[in-house]
């Protein structure tokens, strides 16, 4: 099981393009193995694939919002085919009437179809508002049947659901986890938080999750990217045997 970090982890200090460089270099030094993009801030996709391979980092998926999706999916799957990323997430999307799951539905099939032929898969990473229901039903079991996941574990517990099972809920499908803490609905650095971090690794490894990918969103006063992304790899490494 692989390392990865959320570049959003490095929000108070990524502005532009050199400064997404110098992030990635960081994490690189720290020993995550892989990024997870959340925007590239106009680096050219082969300059940017040459500084992964000087770091020696693997690009593992990207970010991107319903609404990018849905206007420029050939753009995104474009400069992630030359990186070689092999998964493009959905990270945010209304689901609070059946239209927003309908369309949210028509965006992911036609990324899917689109993203295929160059062996990119297509997933979606939740926060806990799918996990509402319509009409009785949780957009997040609906998804579930027509798209491959990238369960936030945190959002999964702070909605009310166990993490762990979840995964086991949805194993043939979860191809990504997002590794997350926090107390309450405020984020902080991984390790500590509320939610039981060692239950859910020994779950993704035992479902065959190969890249376990930390969010650090540490609201705390005193929250320091570098800092926090140093101490949370530390965590993963020797409390959580990753």
């Amino acid at each position: 099981m692989k390392k990865a970090i959320q570049m959003w982890s490095f929000r108070d200090r990524v502005k532009d393009g050199d400064s997404l460089l110098e992030a990635l270099e960081i994490a690189a030094k720290i020993g995550y193995e892989g990024v997870e993009f959340a925007g590239t801030f106009g680096v050219p996709a082969a300059e940017m694939k040459a500084a992964l391979a000087k770091l020696g980092l693997t690009s593992v998926s990207c970010h991107e919002g319903v609404d990018r999706m849905e206007t420029d999916i050939d753009e995104i799957i474009e400069y992630h085919r030359i990186l070689g990323t092999p998964y493009i997430g959905c990270s945010y999307s209304p689901t609070a009437t059946r239209e927003d799951v309908e369309r949210l539905e028509r965006v992911m099939k036609t990324a899917q179809e689109k993203a295929a032929p160059y062996g990119i898969k297509v997933v979606y990473h939740n926060h806990a508002h799918e996990f509402v229901p319509i009409d009785g039903v949780r957009p997040i079991d609906e998804i579930a049947t027509w798209c491959l996941l990238e369960p936030d574990t945190y959002w999964v517990f702070h909605a009310g659901d166990n993490p762990c099972d979840f995964l086991r809920k949805y194993r043939t499908c979860v191809e990504l986890v997002h590794l997350k803490d926090g107390i309450d609905g405020k984020g902080t650095s991984i390790g500590d938080g509320a939610n039981d971090l060692k239950s859910i690794v020994d779950t993704a490894r035992d479902i065959g999750v190969q890249w376990v990918i930390a969010e650090i969103e540490n609201d705390a006063p005193d929250a320091e990217s570098v800092r926090d992304a140093t101490n949370s790899f530390a965590y993963m490494t020797e409390k959580l045997g990753m």
